[in-house]
């Protein structure tokens, strides 16, 4: 008879107790399992769970969260885990979760973008096909709002727009690759249906056709890293999950695929991408799907970048200078590289006295637009606000040269020339 692990009576439990109490004593919830080299070859029978668990090892993700995923009771799983060991399937590193191994050959310390986030950019692009929610670093059941909290911090730094006019070499392909990964999960968690039947097409498991050409290992073959396909297509066939349910899965995912074509080519960007959404949603596994969703949500980030600058600067519905500024910044989300976003959101800021976040947009504007003389006005008056006179000195002479006839130009030079603090009538 094999051993199960996961959902096991109270009454054929395993007593587990001294290798939970080690692992709550010492905080082991850190650890990170790795399946051993050959694992599939050990001939071990899996419940449907607990092929679901094992498919979600990937030698990065500590076990702590791989027990929440699987909403199994703890004992169950620290039991689990202790026979997976016993039989040689699963190894355990000690520590904190870790990280893909960069290579330092990769490093460019010549390209217009810090050694630090090369780092992050390399580490994160060999580590694409973790779950949806890991690559968010957020809980497989986090909120709406810790989703889009997640997706706008990490745009922050893996946008590609945000590298406009920056030499960074490969690092361009790199950062489109993942950041189009980022904006798909953010896109699938963010709706409650999409992710439910991701959840339910990882629990089927993969492409029947891969058993087609999957072959077993034999004794005396060199240990093969599967890949995660050919992982969840053997996980599939040993817990005997019935072919009819993910073909009728994977033909749900080819008509909704079909109608988000239609849908393209009315330009119907929101309903193409519910359509896509659920399509890869019910099919996880094919490309297609996600190649078009890119070009999709791309004219959808767009429509909904034109939609919030509309809105906050509507100021029929009496909205405050804060709620403007929020929607401009969410805005600046989808359109990093429109410098007009940058400016207005820079005299927001300087209308509600944030002169270090005014600086901040201001010379992003001006990165971004450098023959923009409004820009450069704007800036100059940020900085003489902040009290760096000499600089705004410099910038208001450049947005003189690009328009000399500006009077508002004018205005400025003639503040800058003046005592600080004093104006011909009085204080300034």
């Amino acid at each position: 008879m094999p051993k199960k692990c996961i959902g096991e009576s109270a009454r054929g439990a395993p007593a587990v107790g001294g290798f939970m109490q080690r692992a709550t004593e010492t905080g082991e919830d850190d650890r990170v399992p790795r399946l051993v080299p050959g694992w599939e070859s050990r001939g071990v029978n899996l419940s449907p769970e607990e092929g679901f668990l094992l498919s979600r090892i990937d030698g990065a993700t500590p076990w702590g969260r791989l027990r929440e995923m699987s909403g199994q009771p703890p004992a169950q799983l620290e039991g689990c885990l202790e026979r997976w060991i016993e039989a040689g399937l699963v190894s355990l590193d000690a520590g904190e979760e870790s990280e893909a191994v960069v290579d330092p050959g990769a490093i460019d310390t010549d390209l217009d973008i810090d050694v630090e986030l090369q780092e992050r950019i390399l580490s994160f692009d060999r580590q694409l096909d973790r779950p949806y929610h890991e690559l968010l670093g957020v809980a497989a059941d986090a909120d709406s709002k810790t989703i889009k909290r997640a997706y706008f911090k990490l745009s922050k730094d893996f946008h590609p727009d945000r590298y406009f006019r920056r030499e960074i070499g490969d690092y361009a392909e790199r950062l489109d690759r993942v950041f189009k990964k980022i904006a798909l999960a953010y896109e699938l968690l963010m709706d409650p249906t999409t992710r439910a039947e991701i959840a339910k097409s990882y629990r089927v498991g993969s492409s029947p056709q891969s058993a087609k050409v999957a072959t077993a290992v034999k004794p005396g073959d060199a240990p093969h890293k599967l890949s995660k396909r050919e992982m969840l297509e053997k996980l599939r066939r040993q817990v005997k999950i019935p072919d009819e349910i993910l073909f009728e899965r994977k033909r749900r995912a080819r008509e909704l695929f079909g109608s988000a074509r239609v849908l393209r080519h009315q330009e119907n960007w929101n309903e193409a991408a519910s359509c896509i959404r659920l399509a890869i949603a019910f099919d996880p596994w094919t490309d297609d799907y996600k190649e078009a969703f890119g070009e999709v949500l791309a004219n959808l980030a767009q429509m909904r970048a034109e939609k919030l600058i509309e809105q906050a600067m509507d100021t029929s519905d009496g909205r405050s200078q804060k709620e403007a500024l929020n929607l401009l910044e969410e805005a600046i989300m989808y359109r990093p590289s429109d410098p007009e976003i940058q400016h207005r959101a820079a005299e927001l800021s300087m209308a509600g006295d944030d002169l270090e976040q005014a600086r901040e947009y201001a010379e992003r504007a001006v990165e971004l637009e450098p023959e923009g003389a409004v820009y450069h006005l704007t800036l100059s008056k940020v900085l003489r606000r902040l009290g760096l006179r000499q600089q705004a000195q410099s910038v208001v002479q450049t947005a003189r040269k690009l328009d000399p006839s500006n009077p508002e130009i004018q205005e400025e030079l003639r503040r800058l020339r003046q005592r600080p603090g004093r104006s011909s009538g009085g204080m300034i």
